[in-house]
């Protein structure tokens, strides 16, 4: 193909798609097409359908790349979520517990992680697909850590001041997801999605207060003092994140934070 592929294709695309494009490929896949270097007047007719032709191509050849990524992301989602289940009834019947208690066992697995497994293959899978937000995990310092440990200890610490109390212990298999897959879950879609990318669409305080409300109301607050330490605590990693621009470290400071909680 001549020089200008990706000028010509870029010019005859509506707004929307252009936008598409430019936010879903990457520098490679355009480079497929060609790199910009003549008017897209020097191509003939032939040629202009010859290099729609080819970007139909890689697109085509892009979604179906992208389908079977997700395709097993979510068949993986599927078989966590299944295996934790049945383990679950496994335990809880060769203990002998009544139906009630079986049931809220294995809630209490669900709840406390077992969901979280089962998404963080989904999350994993969209950020294979996405260049620009795996770029969130590669910016990490080792300044970054001794911050983290820092803003665990002050969530950790503000819970306890607001509640008087820490979290109830938690059975092996949901303390180890509680400082892993749930802080992974948990900032990737609370602190990445709705306030990183929510923030560029709409304004970065909007999410932030859009964000927190929701991280506090999906822990179930019993009270207003609960629900207040649980919005400070999201907009202390939103503050965060922006500062140190990746998701590691609130990821490692919501693990510190979990931890600290079940260990006192």
């Amino acid at each position: 193909m001549k020089k200008g592929s990706t000028a010509y294709i870029l010019s005859i695309l509506s707004e929307n798609s252009l936008n598409h494009v430019m936010d879903n490929f990457s520098e490679e896949e355009l480079q497929k097409i060609n790199t910009t270097a003549f008017e897209q007047d020097t191509f003939t007719q032939k040629e202009k359908t010859t290099i729609i032709q080819t970007f139909i191509e890689i697109l085509n050849n892009k979604i179906s790349h992208e389908k079977n990524i997700l395709g097993v992301s979510y068949g993986v989602a599927f078989l966590i979520l299944s295996l934790v289940i049945m383990t679950s009834f496994i335990i809880s019947n060769s203990l002998y517990f009544s139906t009630d208690v079986k049931i809220s066992f294995i809630e209490s697995i669900l709840n406390g992680g077992g969901f979280h497994l089962a998404l963080a293959s989904i999350i994993l899978g969209y950020f294979y697909l996405d260049d620009k937000s795996f770029s969130f995990f590669k910016n990490i310092s080792i300044v970054d850590v001794p911050i983290a440990v820092i803003t665990g200890l002050l969530s950790a610490s503000i819970i306890i001041f607001f509640t008087g109390s820490v979290h109830s212990k938690l059975s092996i298999f949901t303390l180890i997801t509680s400082i892993t897959a749930v802080p992974f879950v948990e900032e990737v879609f609370f602190r990445y999605f709705i306030f990183i990318k929510g923030g560029k669409k709409y304004s970065y305080i909007f999410t932030a207060l859009v964000s927190s409300s929701l991280f506090a109301v999906i822990h179930l607050p019993g009270s207003f003092e609960y629900f207040l330490s649980f919005f400070i605590i999201s907009l202390i990693q939103c503050i965060l994140i922006i500062w140190r621009k990746n998701i590691v470290i609130v990821i490692l400071s919501h693990g510190i934070a979990n931890l600290i909680l079940q260990i006192l």
